[in-house]
């Protein structure tokens, strides 16, 4: 099934710019949920059965979790994510940005 095996050598061509294997080409159907990372990690591991295991594989299974993780880390903290202190509550440090105090 799977024909081009374009995963064994993710690791080596994933930030080229021109080609048919460079990357995943999976991004933006990862990032409007219509493929689930999931799926994509469980295909994954059964190419790795059916075929071989390897750094690209590995590599390739690690940015999956790192999407994975910075979108639930944005959900969480979506409302402080852009705020002047980021996700961390300082208000204590007001003075320091405060115009008027200074």
């Amino acid at each position: 099934m799977f024909t081009e095996k374009a995963v064994e050598y993710y690791k080596e061509t994933r930030n080229n710019l021109d080609g048919a294997n460079y990357s995943s080409k999976l991004s933006p159907w990862l990032a409007n949920g219509t493929l689930s990372i999931r799926q994509v990690y469980h295909e994954t591991r059964r190419f790795e059965k059916e075929n071989s295991s390897n750094e690209s594989t590995k590599h390739f299974i690690d940015e999956l979790f790192w999407r994975d993780f910075c979108r639930y880390w944005f959900m969480h903290n979506a409302g402080k994510a852009f705020s002047s202190y980021g996700i961390f509550d300082r208000t204590s440090n007001a003075w320091k940005t405060d115009k008027d105090t200074v």
